[in-house]
């Protein structure tokens, strides 16, 4: 006689795996006597956990609430358990952990791997290489993510939820694919999105029904762009470099100062980019890699005398282009060299090039910021006023610096023990022989003596009270 399969579900808190007495609880499911596990996102203290009964201490209500949870995740292991055995599959340990796990489950198939494998057919042919490697990374945490913390090889999208999306986030931050080299609170961020921005792909499609990470938010932290000084391009443009490669790479970034193209634009720019304008001067004429929005920019004396530098080079002439190629990772690795050589205030990366172009060149310098908006291929002037925004905080350092340095140019004071108005009016007639007419009349507590050819300016201390007084000369 055939026995019946049995089914037993239980949960363990692994210590050996915790850390400062908090373990990660584990399901443990047994189908004919074979055993599997599968990691849960839950986590307790192991003073609160009842080991003999696999359940939490029902002391608290956070214990409660996490032994309602546990009994909802037996529940679900017995529904797969039941639907196998209704369709007539083969019913065994890995057939159960694998419909509760979200794989192979029919009606709910849809499972990460085919969204990005799917993802991937749909938006990768409309991508540059520089934008899909980004979703590649992703990929590769996302993968190393479920392998570890579900101990599975894959995770159906609808079970993707608020608690998936957070440990992910945990994850990422934990397990740097670069050893000693963790993302940060923005990459972080870009993660996040791109897994959102495919599982809204998937609704959109029809391919889902319900969204579960639509609403979870990872915050970017807001950073204060620094770039060189208008004395450190000066300098960039006038030092000796003896190395070639060192010497093409100032080339291209004294390029994209006065152009402010990107490197992806650079490389891709032809000897069929460059126009003549209705002013009868070169221009070039393009569109970004990126965004697909054209650009059309009025070459300066500097971006025009480096084309023409390179305009007969080999390596220009093979590839049929404007300039040699260089990787993006040598040139920023060179411009790093070179900044740190010159001892500039930051490390030079290619790309703040784009943003000087946008900042000293144009905006700094009154170029009215629809004209910029137009230089750099914006698709919405809002993405330009970025840049104003710098260029205005430029202007407050500037001045609070020069503050500063008038603050340092400390007048001279006179303190006396008692004074009258009188003797104040006095004292200045004395030392000016002119006609010293009050103007004002505020508190203070030092006397200082500016000359002025039109105004002077005085502070009077007493034991009683003190002045603060304007003073206007009467020629």
């Amino acid at each position: 006689m055939e026995r019946p399969n049995t089914l037993a579900v239980s949960f363990k808190a692994r210590a050996e795996k915790g850390k400062d007495g908090v373990a990660p609880l584990y399901l443990k499911l047994t189908v004919n006597k074979v055993v599997r596990e599968v990691s849960l996102k839950y986590s307790v203290d192991l003073k609160l956990w009842n080991s003999r009964k696999g359940r939490p201490k029902l002391i608290t209500d956070e214990m409660r609430q996490l032994n309602t949870e546990l009994e909802t995740e037996a529940g679900l292991v017995l529904k797969a358990y039941k639907e196998i055995e209704r369709e007539g599959d083969v019913l065994n340990a890995d057939a159960v952990k694998n419909r509760y796990t979200g794989i192979n489950q029919p009606e709910a198939a849809y499972t990460l791997k085919i969204l990005m494998s799917e993802y991937e057919k749909d938006q990768k042919p409309d991508m540059e290489w520089g934008s899909w490697k980004n979703y590649v990374t992703t990929y590769r945490y996302i993968s190393a993510y479920v392998t570890d913390q579900y101990a599975a090889n894959d995770i159906r999208v609808s079970k993707m939820d608020h608690a998936f999306m957070a440990g992910f986030k945990t994850y990422i931050r934990e397990n740097p694919l670069i050893p000693h080299r963790p993302a940060g609170q923005n990459g972080l961020a870009k993660h996040i999105e791109r897994v959102k921005r495919m599982v809204n792909w998937a609704q959109q499609s029809g391919k889902l029904a319900v969204n579960r990470v639509e609403k979870y938010r990872a915050p970017k932290k807001k950073y204060v762009r620094k770039y060189i000084t208008e004395f450190e391009l000066l300098d960039l443009e006038t030092c000796k470099l003896n190395d070639p490669v060192q010497q093409m790479v100032r080339d291209f970034f004294i390029f994209a100062v006065y152009t402010g193209v990107s490197y992806g634009d650079l490389m891709a720019l032809k000897p069929i980019d460059l126009v003549v304008g209705l002013d009868g001067q070169r221009w070039i004429s393009n569109q970004r890699l990126k965004s697909e929005n054209y650009f059309l920019v009025p070459l300066l004396h500097q971006p025009l005398a480096i084309i023409k530098k390179y305009w007969e080079d080999e390596r220009s002439i093979e590839r049929e282009a404007l300039f040699p190629y260089i990787s993006n990772s040598k040139l920023n690795t060179e411009l790093k060299i070179i900044s740190t050589a010159r001892c500039y205030s930051r490390p030079l990366r290619f790309h703040d090039a784009r943003h000087m172009f946008a900042t000293y060149i144009t905006l700094a310098k009154n170029v009215p910021i629809e004209s910029v908006s137009k230089m750099m291929g914006h698709a919405k002037i809002s993405t330009t006023q970025v840049y104003a925004k710098i260029v205005a905080a430029k202007v407050k350092e500037d001045m609070t610096i020069l503050q500063a340095r008038l603050d340092q140019q400390q007048p001279t004071t006179v303190k006396l023990l008692e004074v009258s108005m009188e003797e104040i009016i006095a004292r200045h007639k004395s030392l000016s022989n002119k006609t010293i007419e009050p103007e004002n009349r505020l508190s203070a507590e030092t006397v200082d003596y500016q000359t002025e050819e039109a105004e002077q300016s005085c502070t009077v201390e007493t034991p009683s009270l003190s002045y603060r007084i304007n003073y206007v000369v009467s020629k």
